[in-house]
């Protein structure tokens, strides 16, 4: 692990973020551990360092895209940093990725798509899926946190200012719910 990963792994664990217990997670995966970016992103001054690191993973781009609604302050920090654009992809009523609210990212625009935590990587694929079906070139995707040994989107390079390989299970092989330990589901999809 590199010095700066370390650093960052401090700063989240400073933050709260590094969380222990029983989880579920929005996969429906269970885990003795969880990774909650919100608390590392409460204080300006927290938001505007983890920014300043995802931007030393990012070509030059047009616009910035998070999927809603963990990556909408990180997201939105990066591009103003970088001065440019911020679009965000939410869940329709037909429980899909769109871009709506009257914002756009016009055909042939490069792109990059910005994420807190990257698990399954469903959300961010759906995104990298919808900004290239509407011609936007998606040059990368970032995450402050990678949960996985995922290395691209629909082709789309991927980076993460660190990696964080926590043990999940199936709920029927789950270690936590045989000792019955109380479980949480802090995840944003519910399950």
């Amino acid at each position: 692990m590199s010095d700066n990963e370390h650093i960052i792994l401090e700063r989240l664990r400073e933050s709260g973020a590094l969380l222990s217990g029983h989880f579920q997670l929005s996969s429906g995966l269970h885990s003795e551990n969880y990774i909650q970016c919100a608390k590392a992103l409460v204080r300006p001054g927290d938001v505007q360092f983890f920014a300043l690191e995802l931007i030393q993973l990012l070509p030059l781009v047009d616009y910035i895209v998070s999927p809603a609604i963990g990556a909408l302050v990180i997201g939105y920090k990066v591009a103003d940093i970088m001065g440019i654009p911020f679009v965000f992809a939410e869940r329709g009523g037909d429980g899909k990725m769109t871009i709506r609210r009257g914002l756009d990212v016009p055909a042939g625009a490069r792109a990059a798509v910005i994420e807190d935590v990257v698990t399954t990587g469903g959300s961010v694929r759906e995104v990298v899926q919808l900004l290239q079906k509407a011609g936007v070139k998606v040059l990368k995707v970032v995450s402050m946190v990678r949960r996985n040994d995922i290395r691209n989107f629909e082709g789309t390079p991927f980076a993460s200012l660190v990696y964080l390989n926590f043990e999940q299970f199936e709920k029927e092989a789950c270690p936590l719910c045989a000792r019955g330990l109380e479980m949480e589901k802090p995840g944003s999809r519910k399950n």
